[in-house]
């Protein structure tokens, strides 16, 4: 059993099952394509005056999408998401970029 970080209540099963599996990737990864990220974090890092080094924490971060495009503009990101498919999937997506970190977690 899974319990929420704050609450201690049991987190659904189905939680798991619905966002925890390639198919559910296949489905979200076309909800948010890479430019689009790029156009909102470059409006996120004007609007909070975030500038390199500064860090930030990305919670539901799911494949790291977002939490890439701000590492990529220098910002150090600690990203969690509570699907261990969707953490996994982040690391893969890192690439070269060094200053982000992914982890499982509930938030």
């Amino acid at each position: 059993m899974v319990y929420g970080s704050l609450d201690m209540k049991p987190i659904p099963k189905f939680v798991f099952e619905e966002f925890n599996n390639e198919a559910s990737q296949i489905f979200w990864s076309g909800s948010t394509k890479k430019r689009e990220a790029r156009k909102g974090i470059a409006w996120i890092v004007k609007v909070a005056h975030l500038k390199k080094g500064n860090s930030i924490l990305e919670m539901a971060c799911g494949n790291g999408r977002h939490s890439v495009e701000f590492a990529k503009k220098g910002i150090v990101v600690d990203a969690l998401d509570c699907c261990r498919y969707q953490i996994h999937l982040a690391r893969k997506n890192v690439g070269s970029v060094s200053n982000v970190g992914f982890r499982i977690a509930d938030i």
